[in-house]
C-alpha cells in the first residue's frame, strides 16, 4: 500500500511539472485593455502581409522568467468595445517562426531577415482557422480569439536577447469573410516593436514601428532544469521593514526543490531555510537576496538579484501654488517621509532653498522654468522630480483630452483662429503642447495670420498659403510620451514673447522631433465640444461651427484633417498684469517688386527711451510711416480700387511721416501717464513698377508702451 501511494505521489508531482504556463505580455495587461485595435497579421483576411513582433527580453525576466522556456502557444484577444462580430475563416497557408532577435527591440531593423537569429525555428506551417465570435461586450478584456498552438515547440531564453515571432499570411489562401483586430498596446509600456509589409507575405523589407506590442498570452513550459526565482510582497519602504518573500522556483524533477537556503542581507550567511520566510531588515541600507536551492537531479542552484531590498527609498514630489504676483510656495509631497531636501527654484542646477517647504520669488513674471526637488531618507539613496512651471498670471486652455492624432517626418500641428479681445493685446510667454507616442526633446515654431485660417488668399485657402504666415516665436519641450489618451500637456516656454495687439488672427502651432517623426493629439467630435474657449482677454475659434481648428501635417502643404480641436494652452500676460512694453505682428501687407516689406524694431516701447522700427525691402529706399492709435474702422482701407491690388492699410491714419531711407524712430516719453498707450504702425512703400498705384504696404504692427 505504502508502495502504490509512493507510485501515486510521484506521477501527480511529474504532471505538474509538465503542466503548462501562461505569461501575458507586455507586463500589465494581463486584466487591462490597450490603447490599439491592430488588424496586423490577425485581422488581414484575404489580404497577405509579413509581420515581425519583436518582445524586448524584460517583458519576461520583470515576470520572474529568468530561465529558459519552451513556448508551445500563442493566443489573442479581440480589441474590445461595445459590441462587434466576425464570421472567420481560414487561411490555407499560415507560416509562423520565432527566434531569439540579434537586435534590441528598439533597434529592430527593416530587413526581415537581419532581425533572425541562428535558432530560427518554423513553428507551425499549415491550415489555420480564426473561428467566428462576437464580444462579450462592455469595453473590458476580452476572451481569446486567436488561438495557435506550434506544431512544433520553441525554446527560448530571455539571457540570450529579445524574443520574436514572425506571421507569414497569404491571403492567396484565405476563405472566409470578415476577422476583428486584435488588442495591442502603444507607447514606452509596450516593450516591443513591430516590423510589417503589406505588399506581399514575401516581402524582404518591411515598416518599423517602435514601442508597439500585440498583447498576447504565451503559453509554455520551463525547460528540463532546476531554475531558482522568488519574489516579495514589497521591495523598498522605511526601516524597520518587514518583507514576505516567496519562493517561485521551477524544478523538472518529479520530487521538486528539497531544500531552501535565504541570504537576505549579502552577508553570505544562511537567514532562513523556509521556503517562503519573512525578513525585518531594521536598519537603513541596500541589500542583496540570494536564494539557493537543491533537487534530487540537477544539484545547487543559487541566484542573486543585487540590490533587490532598498530601505529608505523615497519617491520624490511635490505640489506649488501661487501666494502673491510671482510669489510660489512650494510643498513637499516625498513618500515616504524624506529628512533632507535640494530644490534648484530657478532651473540653474544650483541648490537655493534645503527647506523643506520653500517659498520663492520670481521677478520675471511671464516665463517657464524647471523646478527640481532633490529629496532623501536617511541613509536612503536620493531621489529627483523635476516639473516645469509657468509663471505666467493667466492660462486659457482648451480642449483637455485627446481621442486621436496626426504624425507627420516633417512637422505637424494644429492650426486654428484666435480673438485677442483685450485692448491692449495679450503677451504669450509659453505654450503647452500634447505630443505622444515619442519621447524626448521636440522643438515649437508658433506661426501667425491675420483673419481666419479658412480665409481665401489669392483664391486659396489660407492655410495652404506659406506667405500668409509669420513665425512669430519658437521654443522646445521635452515630451513624455503615451498614446493619445494617455499624453499630457507638455510646457514650451518660448525664446520671446508673442504679443498680440487687439484683433482677429489664425495661429498655427507645429512641433517637430529632432530624432524622426514626431505626434501631436487633438480632440475631435461634433460641435457641442468645439468651444470657444475664453477668458476675459482671448476667444479661441470665435466661430465654432466653422472654424474648430484643423490638423496640419505638412506645414501649410494641402493636407488638413478637420474638425480637430486643438489639445493646449495659452500662458499669457496683459499689460494690466505686468505693464510690460511689449510690440507685436498686427496684420500682413502685401508683397512689391522687392518682396513683402515688414517692420522690425530695436527694442520695446519702454517709457523714457527711444525706438526704431526699420522696413525691410524698400526698392526706391523712400517710405510713408503711417502711425494711428487703433486699427483702420470698421475694416482695413482696401487699396485694390485705386490701383494696388490686395494691399489692406489696417492702421488708423492719425500719423504719417515721408521718410527717405527705412527707419522711424518713436522717442517714448518718461511721463508714467503714457504707461498703456497702444499704437499701431505701417509703412506704404514707394514701389512704381509693382501696380497702377505705385505703392506696396508692409506689415503692421501694434505696441503698447510701458516699463
Amino acid at each position: 500500500m505504502t508502495r502504490l501511494q509512493t507510485m501515486f505521489a510521484m506521477a501527480v508531482l511529474s504532471a505538474a511539472a509538465t503542466a503548462q504556463f501562461t505569461i501575458n505580455v507586455p507586463p500589465g495587461y494581463a486584466a487591462a485593455i490597450g490603447n490599439s485595435n491592430n488588424i496586423y497579421p490577425w485581422g488581414r483576411g484575404a489580404s497577405s502581409m509579413r509581420y515581425q513582433q519583436v518582445y524586448d527580453s524584460s517583458v519576461f525576466t520583470a515576470q520572474n522568467i529568468t530561465y529558459p522556456i519552451v513556448v508551445q502557444g500563442l493566443k489573442f484577444r479581440p480589441y474590445p468595445g461595445t459590441s462587434g462580430t466576425w464570421t472567420g475563416g481560414t487561411w490555407a497557408t499560415l507560416q509562423v517562426d520565432m527566434t531569439t532577435c540579434p537586435n534590441d527591440f528598439l533597434a529592430a531593423s527593416g530587413t526581415f531577415a537581419s532581425n533572425h537569429g541562428p535558432d530560427l525555428t518554423t513553428v507551425y506551417n499549415g491550415p489555420f482557422t480564426i473561428a467566428a465570435g462576437s464580444l462579450v461586450g462592455g469595453g473590458g478584456v476580452e476572451p481569446t480569439s486567436v488561438d495557435l498552438v506550434l506544431s512544433t515547440p520553441f525554446t527560448y531564453d530571455p539571457s540570450l536577447g529579445d524574443f520574436l515571432f514572425e506571421v507569414i499570411v497569404d491571403g492567396a489562401t484565405w476563405t472566409g469573410g470578415s476577422v476583428r483586430g486584435v488588442d495591442a498596446a502603444t507607447g514606452a509600456t509596450a516593450l516591443g516593436t513591430r516590423i510589417y509589409s503589406t505588399a506581399s507575405h514575401l516581402a524582404t523589407t518591411g515598416t518599423v514601428g517602435t514601442n508597439y506590442s500585440l498583447i498576447c498570452d504565451l503559453v509554455y513550459v520551463p525547460s528540463a532544469g532546476l531554475y531558482p526565482a522568488f519574489d516579495s510582497d514589497v521591495r523598498t519602504g522605511s526601516s524597520p521593514l518587514t518583507v514576505n518573500f516567496t519562493d517561485l522556483t521551477y524544478s523538472s524533477d518529479p520530487l521538486g526543490v528539497l531544500t531552501w537556503a535565504w541570504d537576505f542581507d549579502g552577508d553570505s550567511v544562511i537567514d532562513s531555510t523556509l521556503q517562503n520566510p519573512s525578513f525585518t531588515y531594521n536598519t537603513c541600507g541596500s541589500y542583496d537576496v540570494s536564494l539557493t536551492v537543491v533537487d534530487a537531479t540537477h544539484g545547487v542552484q543559487t541566484t542573486t538579484r543585487t540590490a533587490y531590498i532598498v530601505t529608505d527609498a523615497v519617491t520624490a514630489d511635490f505640489s506649488y501654488a501661487q501666494i502673491a504676483p510671482g510669489v510660489f510656495q512650494f510643498t513637499d509631497l516625498t513618500s515616504p517621509a524624506a529628512t533632507t531636501w535640494a530644490w534648484d527654484l530657478n532651473g540653474d542646477n544650483l541648490v537655493d532653498d534645503t527647506t523643506q517647504n520653500p517659498v520663492f520669488f520670481y521677478p520675471n513674471p511671464c516665463t517657464g522654468v524647471n523646478v527640481t526637488l532633490t529629496a532623501s531618507r536617511l541613509c536612503g539613496p536620493s531621489a529627483s522630480v523635476s516639473k516645469q512651471i509657468v509663471l505666467s498670471p493667466n492660462t486659457l486652455p482648451t480642449a483637455t483630452v485627446g481621442g486621436n492624432g496626426t504624425s507627420s517626418a516633417t512637422a505637424v500641428g494644429n492650426v486654428f483662429d484666435v480673438q485677442v479681445v483685450n485692448p491692449q493685446g495679450a503677451s504669450i510667454c509659453a505654450v503647452s503642447m500634447r505630443p505622444y507616442t515619442f519621447t524626448g526633446p521636440f522643438n515649437l515654431a508658433f506661426y501667425v495670420s491675420d483673419g481666419s485660417y479658412l480665409d481665401l488668399v489669392g483664391g486659396v485657402v489660407r492655410h495652404q498659403v506659406p506667405s500668409a504666415w509669420r513665425l512669430v516665436g519658437t521654443g522646445s519641450g521635452v515630451s513624455a510620451g503615451g498614446t493619445t489618451a494617455t499624453a499630457t500637456n507638455t510646457l514650451v516656454a518660448l525664446n520671446n514673447t508673442v504679443h498680440l495687439p487687439q484683433g482677429d488672427y489664425c495661429i498655427a502651432l507645429l512641433i517637430t522631433n529632432p530624432a524622426g517623426t514626431s505626434y501631436v493629439a487633438y480632440t475631435t467630435g461634433t460641435a457641442a465640444n468645439w468651444g470657444p474657449f475664453a477668458d476675459a482677454n482671448l476667444v479661441v475659434s470665435p466661430n465654432p461651427t466653422a472654424a474648430p481648428g484643423g490638423a496640419k501635417y505638412n506645414l501649410f502643404g494641402a493636407g488638413i484633417n478637420s474638425p480637430r480641436i486643438w489639445n493646449g494652452a495659452f500662458h499669457y500676460a496683459t499689460h494690466a498684469d505686468d505693464g510690460r512694453a511689449q510690440i507685436g505682428f498686427a496684420g500682413s501687407g502685401c508683397a512689391g517688386t522687392a518682396g513683402q516689406s515688414a517692420l522690425s524694431s530695436s527694442g520695446r516701447p519702454v517709457l523714457g527711451t527711444a525706438m526704431t522700427l526699420t522696413a525691410s525691402n524698400l526698392p526706391l529706399n523712400a517710405m510713408i510711416m503711417v502711425a494711428g492709435l487703433g486699427r483702420y474702422q470698421p475694416a482695413p482701407l482696401d487699396l485694390t480700387a485705386f490701383g494696388a491690388p490686395s494691399c489692406l492699410v489696417r492702421t488708423s491714419i492719425d500719423a504719417s511721416t515721408f521718410l527717405v531711407g527705412g527707419n522711424w524712430t518713436l522717442n517714448v516719453p518718461a511721463a508714467a501717464a503714457f504707461s498703456g498707450l497702444v499704437l499701431f504702425n505701417q509703412a506704404v512703400v514707394l514701389d512704381p513698377t509693382a501696380n497702377t498705384l505705385g505703392v506696396v504696404v508692409s506689415d503692421a504692427t501694434g505696441l503698447v508702451i510701458g516699463s
